[in-house]
């Protein structure tokens, strides 16, 4: 591959999130532009140099040595690791995008034995086992830590390195380390991103140690960052592997701060840990979900749904003019709430049938929710933060 190539798939496959150099003077992000992308490339600089500084202190060399790169963004840290000795890395990441460019990085830089894997942690069971496991920038995004933690555990022969936001105290620079050996978790709603999880150091040891991990190395990164409320700074954290250790008593965590949006339902006082974080339990099946709010479509796909389902009783997700135009095709008996973001609803009843908050709905024991609401799509990613227990979608 030539410069001119190269330098036509950059532009292709921009924007990038990291900055790479793949030849003089041509790199993922122009020089122009380095100011616009200073936050990303200084982080860059400081996994680079705290992941040399690991390595140095654990005496870790990278001979014979096989890694995970778990949320490998475009490469950049994966094709580092590769160059830096490691006989074989595996980079795994959600974007298919991203995933793109990093094998247009590997492919332009002639690195052999670096592999990337389009997924999540669906796809680690495809991996064979790896000497060590970096997980960088991932932990916050999960609303499954501990199965992602646990799978992690499963691949790792030695060692994990995992980094994550974690919370800074009020009026202070130290980071939170969590009272009574709970730790402390906030969540957000952040817009582009999605449900955001920031811990505590100790909620991360207590997650790092119900997957069978063992703390043994903390670094902060010098900068802090705004949150909604509170305070947050990188920590880097070096675990071993722990047969001993694998128990789910291990996980306490209590919330410091409950915007967890959107919906009111954010608002719940008794908002359980459980619901912010799934455990192995939760499955939403949104297989063959119905993602059109057209009157017609829906018609077609619940009647479907209820007939090849005569026994389930269901929730019905909103009550506006959407549910309107299909109530006629409900049986009553089968409605077993209906569910509303809108407080002003919630606790009135609709022919008898209580209209409830999502965080009600999830105790109730319903198998199924059909969706009337002209929000689908965002409902859709709102289910599966606040529903244990299997709940299909049709």
């Amino acid at each position: 591959m030539d410069r001119a190539e190269i330098e036509r798939e950059i532009e292709r496959l921009s924007p990038w999130p990291r900055l790479v150099q793949l030849a003089d003077k041509l790199y993922t992000i122009p020089q122009q532009e380095w100011n616009k992308h200073s936050n990303a490339i200084s982080h860059q600089h400081f996994v680079t140099q705290l992941l040399r500084d690991v390595f140095d202190d654990f005496d870790i060399t990278p001979d014979e040595k096989t890694l995970l790169d778990y949320g490998c963004n475009c490469g950049w840290l994966s094709m580092s690791l590769r160059r830096f000795g490691f006989e074989h890395v595996t980079g795994v990441d959600v974007s298919e995008r991203w995933i793109e460019q990093a094998n247009f990085l590997a492919s332009a830089c002639k690195l052999d034995r670096l592999h990337f894997i389009h997924g999540g942690e669906e796809v680690l069971d495809t991996v064979p086992q790896v000497d060590i496991t970096c997980c960088l920038g991932v932990l916050n995004h999960t609303c499954s830590p501990v199965l992602l933690l646990e799978k992690l555990r499963e691949k790792t022969k030695t060692k994990l390195i995992l980094d994550c936001n974690c919370l800074v105290k009020e009026n202070s620079v130290e980071v939170e380390e969590g009272a009574n050996d709970a730790g402390t978790i906030a969540a957000h709603f952040r817009k582009g991103r999605g449900l955001v999880f920031d811990y505590s150091k100790q909620a991360v040891r207590n997650l790092l140690l119900s997957a069978g991990f063992e703390t043994v190395y903390e670094r902060v990164l010098p900068v802090s960052l705004p949150r909604k409320g509170y305070y947050i700074r990188r920590v880097f954290f070096v675990a071993n592997c722990d047969t001993k250790t694998n128990s789910s008593d291990a996980l306490q965590l209590d919330i410091l701060y409950n915007d967890i949006g959107p919906g009111s339902y954010v608002q719940d006082a008794t908002f359980p840990i459980e619901k912010c974080i799934p455990r192995k339990n939760t499955m939403v099946d949104t297989r063959n979900v119905q993602l059109s709010t057209q009157p017609e479509h829906l018609r077609k796909a619940y009647l479907d749904f209820m007939k090849r389902n005569p026994d389930k009783r269901f929730y019905i997700w909103g009550t506006g003019s959407l549910y309107t135009s299909l109530q006629e095709i409900f049986p009553r008996d089968r409605i077993l709430a209906f569910i509303e973001n809108d407080t002003s609803k919630v606790g009135h009843k609709i022919e008898g049938i209580p209209v409830v908050t999502p965080i009600e709905a999830s105790r109730m024991g319903g198998e199924a929710i059909l969706v009337a609401s002209h929000a689908k799509k965002k409902i859709l990613k709102q289910i599966p933060y606040v529903f244990q227990g299997k709940v299909q979608i049709p």
